[in-house]
C-alpha cells in the first residue's frame, strides 16, 4: 500500500460546503450509500474548533476541509471543560471527522 499525504494548500469556504454533508456514517456505509468504492477516495483527518463567540464549530471544521472534499464521514462533535484560575470553567468545542476527497481517474 503506498502511503500518500495531502497537504492542503486550498481550503474549502464555508459557504461552498453543506452541512448536509457533515455526516456520522462510516466512510464504508457512505461509499456504499453513494455507488462508489472506498478506493475511489483519499481520507483526510481533520479537526476544528469555534474561530470566535459568534461562530459555529461546523464553520471551523469547513475551514479545515482540503478543496475537492465530497463529504466528511464519522462526524463529531467534542466538548472540553478545563479548569481556569480565572474563570472557573473554559470550554472549548472542537468537531472532528474523515473528509473524503474524490480521487482524480486517470
Amino acid at each position: 500500500m503506498t502511503e500518500m499525504t495531502i497537504k492542503p494548500t486550498i481550503r474549502q469556504e464555508s459557504k461552498d460546503f453543506p452541512l448536509e454533508k457533515l455526516l456520522t456514517i462510516s466512510a464504508t456505509e457512505y461509499a456504499a450509500m453513494s455507488g462508489k468504492s472506498l478506493a475511489d477516495f483519499t481520507p483526510y483527518g481533520v479537526i476544528g474548533c469555534r474561530t470566535g463567540y459568534d461562530s459555529d464549530v461546523e464553520d471551523g471544521l469547513i475551514q479545515e476541509l482540503p478543496m475537492g472534499t465530497e463529504a466528511v464521514v464519522d462526524y463529531q462533535v467534542i466538548t472540553v471543560m478545563l479548569p481556569s484560575l480565572h474563570s472557573g470553567v473554559v470550554t472549548e468545542h472542537y468537531a472532528i471527522g474523515t473528509a473524503l476527497i474524490q480521487k482524480e481517474t486517470k
